[in-house]
């Protein structure tokens, strides 16, 4: 296949595809599975084009062998923005305001402005109106915002 026909992105695939998520909602599709229901009407490498750019933009969400419409699951996605100290704050709210706090511990190796999945910690939470965000661990990152980095590395 050449590299033109991989890159093709199909818009009307794509908003079959994000349709069909919204209808299999907490139950995911495998990917065969939505190539069934698509009636094989999609060509595979299309549709292998479309899912890599839903998971890239966090459109959908790719979790042990099933995919998901992010709306329907218990993670959420943002863009990591690091502090000082090394831990990180979501960008997932309307306007890019935090979200979430993640300790640098459990970033998973992304760095500011990667597209990451995310879980809410399960540990109590703080007085109500604290002004804390909530916690989270990054467990997926969907993409890199610098796919190439150079410089050095002094540990």
């Amino acid at each position: 296949m050449s590299t033109d026909q991989r890159e093709y992105l199909d818009p009307i695939l794509q908003a079959k595809v994000l349709s069909l998520l919204d209808s299999a909602k907490r139950k995911g599709a495998t990917r065969n599975g939505i190539e069934e229901r698509l009636s094989r009407r999609a060509n595979a490498a299309a549709l292998d084009v479309v899912l890599e750019e839903l998971s890239r933009s966090g459109e959908a969400i790719e979790w042990k062998g099933r995919w998901y419409s992010p709306r329907f699951i218990d993670f959420e996605t943002g863009t990591v923005r690091v502090l000082e100290r090394g831990d990180a704050l979501i960008l997932s709210g309307f306007g890019g305001e935090p979200g979430f706090f993640v300790h640098r511990r459990h970033l998973k190796g992304a760095i500011s402005g990667d597209l990451v999945l995310l879980r809410r910690s399960q540990k109590k939470k703080g007085k109500r109106g604290d002004g804390r965000l909530p916690e989270a661990t990054v467990t997926k990152i969907l993409s890199h915002r610098n796919e190439r980095i150079v410089g050095s590395l002094d540990t």
